[in-house]
């Protein structure tokens, strides 16, 4: 049996306390601004034409892999075809969620 005391893992020296609730508290900040910022663009109707653009663009890619398979592509084709397709929906998905979050 060991008989060493348990250190701890997970510690912050006293001195360096006040210095990061400083920086998270410059974080908010920013990050508020951010949200007005991408709030403010939300509502315009400008974002309205660019989010249907992308909802279009992610439509082309559905009907990309529909007609790829109909046209009898091999399935190493098919598969880096959705792969591509499900990494730029991701991508448009997460931008388009993040300018709705902050209209809300």
């Amino acid at each position: 049996m060991n008989n060493q005391a348990l250190r701890p893992t997970n510690y912050k020296e006293f001195s360096t306390l006040g210095k990061e609730e400083d920086q998270d508290e410059e974080s908010k900040g920013l990050l508020e601004d951010e949200q007005k910022a991408l709030a403010y663009i939300g509502n315009l109707k400008g974002w309205k034409i660019l989010k249907e653009y992308i909802e279009r663009i992610e439509s082309d890619l559905d009907s990309m892999i529909t007609s790829s398979v109909a046209n009898g592509s091999s399935y190493e084709e098919i598969g880096r075809k959705t792969a591509v397709r499900e990494v730029v929906k991701n991508v448009t998905r997460r931008i388009i969620g993040k300018v709705e979050d902050c209209r809300k």
